[in-house]
């Protein structure tokens, strides 16, 4: 998700790193960003479960209270749509296409290679 000129840095989220304690926050924004980018392709209930956990910061607890399902089902759940998340990125591609070229444009607005970067947007926005 591209938000007022912020340039959104994409590293993959790592499922591994989602256990019974949770996700690191980073982990948590990086997939927040695919789910912005990717949810549509998700079931809606994973959809709604990895939006409470991510977006509005609830706890497995409380996300299993939400749905009436156990903490290991809230779990499994997240590391379902997060693997699904990061398979689409792969194969898709999108958020790492739109970080690269809002770091393009960036450059451009601030006058650093100005031909440069409009050639790698060009580029970009080809392949």
């Amino acid at each position: 998700m591209i938000d007022k000129g912020k340039i959104i840095v994409y590293i993959k989220c790592k499922v591994k790193n989602l256990d019974r304690r949770g996700m690191k926050i980073e982990d948590r924004i990086q997939l927040s960003e695919l789910l912005a980018e990717y949810g549509m392709l998700l079931t809606e209930k994973q959809r709604d479960v990895t939006r409470l956990y991510c977006d509005c910061d609830m706890s497995f607890g409380e996300v299993s209270m939400e749905y009436g399902i156990s903490r290991q089902a809230v779990l499994d759940i997240l590391k379902r749509a997060a693997s699904q998340l990061e398979h689409y990125e792969e194969v898709l591609g999108n958020l790492k296409l739109k970080t690269a070229l809002v770091k393009a444009l960036a450059s451009v607005r601030d006058g650093d290679n100005v031909e440069e970067n409009l050639n790698l947007m060009e580029k970009l926005l080809e392949e």
